[in-house]
């Protein structure tokens, strides 16, 4: 995933009013992977990036890896 789905992933979060460790427990994964997702820091694998787009209610994770200036 590029660093666009890294933006992407909080653009979504923050609109669902989820905090970074709340997202990080419905997804399964540790909140240090979101922070460092949101950051640009951490690749991901597409198993959690999905798993991640789902608990998001992103239909599919091509649409987290949008451009973040896309309405």
């Amino acid at each position: 995933a590029g660093r666009n789905a890294k933006l992407m992933v909080r653009v979504f979060r923050l609109r669902k009013g989820l905090t970074q460790q709340e997202l990080a427990e419905k997804a399964n994964v540790s909140q240090s992977m979101i922070s460092g997702l949101e950051s640009g820091r951490l690749n991901i694998t597409y198993d959690k990036l999905k798993r991640i787009a789902d608990v998001l209610g992103v239909a599919s994770v091509d649409q987290l890896m949008q451009q973040t200036g896309d309405s």
